[in-house]
């Protein structure tokens, strides 16, 4: 059984394929922004980490902070 689906006039299929190309740049814009949020909250652990390492490895014994925050970044 065939449907009767409506034919699509190139007119309309100018203005869908428009649609759909600004919906896609929609879509890559916030998938770049996302990256982006990712690779700074991983630059951000990175940082806390180095300060931890800095702080606990010139402390004589760790610092109950330092060492908290080592065990919980891990």
């Amino acid at each position: 059984m065939a449907a009767n689906f409506p034919k699509i006039q190139e007119l309309h299929k100018e203005i869908i394929f428009l649609e759909w190309e600004s919906q896609l740049m929609k879509v890559e814009r916030e998938t770049y922004r996302s990256r982006d949020a990712v690779n700074n909250i991983i630059e951000l652990v990175n940082n806390n980490l180095h300060m931890s390492n800095l702080i606990s490895d010139r402390s004589p014994g760790k610092l109950p902070k330092a060492k908290a925050l080592e065990h919980y970044w891990r």
